[in-house]
């Protein structure tokens, strides 16, 4: 929604709404904006009242692009199919897709790699916002049915 700041007028107006807006980290890259917001209604049909049960940033510069995470030596071996590589190594691999790319679309290849790698190329090829979710109860099957129950 690129909410400029929690104190500008696109925050207050989702607040005057009566909408919920739960506080989410900051979403953009240098992890001090936060332009992404959902925002919900706690008020449904009857007496059914949406919850909120979690929410969060999914940061995934290290999922995808990061480097290898240090393992739990009491964790067991890693399937066959499984190979973990270094953040020197994931430069290595993308550096030559990468100037290639930009080679075939007219741009010049980045002439440090290296400093471009976090700052352009992860953020062109994936994102420059980090996605965010809710976990939203939806199932009040439970509450439904005892109200059956007890008029029996």
């Amino acid at each position: 929604m690129n909410i400029e700041s929690r104190d500008g007028e696109v925050w207050q107006a989702l607040i005057d709404s009566g909408m919920t807006v739960p506080h989410f980290e900051a979403t953009n890259m240098k992890g001090d904006k936060f332009y992404d917001q959902i925002a919900y209604t706690e008020k449904g049909a009857s007496t059914r009242k949406t919850r909120l049960l979690r929410h969060g940033v999914f940061d995934w510069r290290n999922a995808v692009f990061g480097p290898a995470q240090p393992r739990d030596p009491a964790a067991p071996d890693d399937p066959e199919f499984i190979t973990r590589i270094t953040d020197a190594e994931h430069r290595a691999h993308y550096e030559p897709i990468n100037a290639a790319t930009r080679t075939d679309y007219g741009k010049s290849p980045y002439a440090d790699f290296a400093s471009q790698y976090a700052t352009n190329f992860m953020t062109f090829e994936m994102s420059d916002h980090l996605p965010i979710w809710v976990e939203l109860e939806v199932d009040y099957s439970d509450a439904y049915l005892a109200r059956f129950l007890m008029d029996s």
